[in-house]
């Protein structure tokens, strides 16, 4: 708490015979919060974390970390070891979980369940492909962890490969989308189904030819690997992209409608491992990126679905992950080098890439795990969790290991598990068989690099003998709430006394008021200013019904109120003249001389009337022309400028 000292109260201002200058608030810095450090910087060098927990101990398999009830807090889900129930695991927002809710079925699941939100209701369900490859069998998510009995849909066509959930048509649900095997030199066509927004599915559409043979570049394929939905041409339309192990990317064009344009045709070598769209040279347009045992191939988009001829062959094969590991807002890609590290390749922002370095570990998800705004790896190796810091210029620092307490652990999420705006680490026990034993998590314990941001809000009050405290709020770097209660307050009035009692101004004045949050195990110290007046209500006496004639005075008659209209004029209370302004037709202020009459107001200040029981201010108009005045007058302690305004005439 701030030290607590004791402002002169008001009625030692009506009383004492003490004046002292009126005191203006810094009209540049009221109600604008500002940040201020109040400690050092210096934070751990590298992420930091909490041992690991293991969650569960039944063999289960199918492990997911969504959301599964709404509240803002990541849940784990994962299959039983009967294949046909659903452990469902509460996250309690602190890290922690709930004994687990088991939710049996009938019947066993099929082998490929994926979990999507199919209905658009935000929550997740669960689908598969079924068995016979000509059936969706849904489990729609209820919210609460649970989910309703599966329900079956029969199609018309033949299922194939790992689907895909995508938005072909622009109404708002997910549609599917699914492979077409390859099979005996016969491709099948790749299906699309259009959401009814209810987890069912319109009649498929057929998109075929996405395999040529005597494309150069490619062989004779086994099966198509995989395909993925993205927009190859910027036209806001969903494509579909193909790739075949033999070397064979295709690409259909989306309508916009749920149809397909007829699919052509790239070379894009042997073997591919996967393929992905990123703007590599920043003209706007979707560059495509293909790996295969040999490296990585960038083609230049040209931004209508086509491509041009590869401009480089880069790394040494194997999965590819982009993201901007130097800061420079150029795309960089990182692909395994060996089976212990990984090369990084920075973007020079025209389709090339540098000479790549090594990051010293074992590839990984690219994620902020210390707030320092580089990107860092996290992976596992064996049976530990690892993270290698970035140093935001495409190099790592010595990766951290965090033991699992697993023989095997594999990185299923980060994510932010105890809302302290920290991704913490998720991963799938697995035993020395690698068959699934539960979750296993690691707490982020790092500190922020950077403070919180803190506000406080300033404002004018009228005088009514209670206090006025300050409001604030401190948020973290992701906008998480850590306040008010974790802020104190200080007041200091313009002759720096810091005011302790009753907590807050009461007498008028103006005041800087600093709200302080202190720093704990997940932030640095910060604190933010604004100022707050304490004012007097005015009355003014003055007769302005008569006409004013030039040189004549003017007798300015004031009282000082409170809020509630309380006559609080005295003798020891100043009313001080502060200036004399014309102004002018266009809305300028062009400042005359102020003269009292008859040296009534020395040093320009009012005079105490008791029979007025206020004051009196005997203005001269002396030597003003014709048009508008603005007499401005303050009280003592109290900032605020009052302006009486007249018209003399001739």
């Amino acid at each position: 708490m701030p030290v607590r000292n004791w402002l002169r109260p008001l009625t030692a201002r009506l009383t004492g015979a003490r004046r002292s200058r009126p005191c203006r608030e810094p009209k540049s810095s009221a109600r604008r919060p500002s940040v201020e450090l109040l400690e050092d910087r210096t934070v751990p060098s590298a992420p930091q974390f909490g041992p690991a927990t293991l969650i569960g101990t039944a063999p289960q398999s199918g492990e997911w970390v969504r959301d599964f009830t709404g509240d803002g807090v990541p849940d784990l889900i994962a299959v039983g070891e009967d294949g046909q129930s659903v452990l469902f695991y509460r996250g309690r927002g602190d890290g922690t979980f709930a004994v687990p809710h088991t939710q049996a079925f009938a019947s066993a699941f099929p082998s490929d369940l994926r979990i999507e939100d199919l209905t658009g209701d935000g929550v997740p369900d669960l689908f598969a492909i079924g068995a016979d490859f000509e059936s969706v069998i849904f489990y729609q998510g209820l919210g609460d962890g649970t989910f309703a009995d599966p329900r079956t849909q029969t199609v018309t066509t033949t299922l194939a490969g790992s689907p895909v959930v995508a938005h072909f048509n622009h109404d708002g649900k997910p549609d599917l989308a699914t492979g077409g095997g390859f099979d005996g030199g016969v491709q099948d066509p790749m299906t699309v189904l259009l959401g009814n927004g209810d987890g069912t599915f319109r009649d498929p559409v057929a998109v075929s030819g996405f395999y040529a043979a005597g494309v150069p570049g490619t062989i004779a394929p086994v099966s198509q690997l995989i395909h993925v939905a993205d927009d190859a041409d910027g036209d806001g339309n969903t494509d579909l992209l193909a790739y075949f192990d033999g070397g064979l990317v295709s690409i259909a064009l989306g309508n916009g409608d749920g149809t397909f344009r007829p699919p052509t045709h790239l070379g894009v070598g042997d073997f591919q491992y996967g393929i992905q769209l990123s703007d590599v040279n920043r003209d706007g347009k979707p560059d495509l990126l293909a790996t295969n045992i040999f490296g990585v191939t960038v083609r230049l988009g040209n931004g209508d679905g086509t491509f041009q001829s590869p401009t480089g062959l880069f790394g040494i094969g194997g999965g590819f992950t982009i993201g901007d590991f130097n800061g420079d807002g150029n795309p960089d890609f990182l692909t395994p080098f060996g089976s212990t590290d990984t090369a990084v390749y920075l973007g020079n922002g025209d389709g090339t890439f540098q000479a790549s370095t090594l990051a010293g570990s074992l590839g990984g998800t690219p994620a902020d795990m210390n707030a320092d705004g580089h990107l860092d790896l996290v992976s596992t190796d064996a049976g530990d969790f690892v993270v290698a810091p970035g140093n935001g210029d495409g190099t790592f620092r010595t990766p951290v290991r965090v033991a699992s307490g697993a023989a095997v652990v594999s990185l299923l999420a980060v994510a932010d598990l105890n809302r302290d705006g920290k991704p913490d680490l998720v991963g799938d026990a697995l035993d020395a068989n690698f068959a699934g034993v539960g979750f296993v998590t690691a707490l982020n314990t790092t500190r922020a690099a950077v403070p919180p941001r803190v506000t406080v809000s300033g404002g004018t009050f009228v005088y009514d003998g209670r206090p006025h405290p300050a409001t604030g709020s401190v948020t973290g770097v992701n906008g998480e709430d850590l306040g008010p209660p974790t802020l104190t307050y200080s007041y200091t009035d313009a002759a720096g006394n810091v005011v302790t009692l009753p907590g807050a101004p009461v007498a008028p004045g103006p005041y800087k008021v600093v709200a302080s949050f202190a720093g704990n195990a997940n932030y640095l110290a910060a604190s933010a200013e604004a100022f707050i007046t304490i004012a007097f209500k005015a009355r003014s006496l003055t007769d302005l019904s008569k006409p004013l004639h030039a040189g004549r005075t003017i007798p300015v008659k004031v009282q000082l109120l409170d809020a509630n209209g309380t006559n609080l004029s005295s003798a020891g209370i100043a009313l001080t003249a502060v200036r004399l302004e014309r102004v002018n037709a266009d809305g300028t202020r062009t400042r005359v001389a102020l003269e009292d009459s008859g040296n009534a107001n020395k040093g320009n200040l009012f005079r105490y009337d008791t029979g007025l029981h206020g004051y009196i201010f005997n203005l001269s108009t002396k030597g003003l022309g014709a048009g508008t005045y603005d007499f401005v007058w303050t009280a003592e302690g109290d900032p605020t400028e009052h302006v009486l305004s007249f018209r003399p005439g001739s």
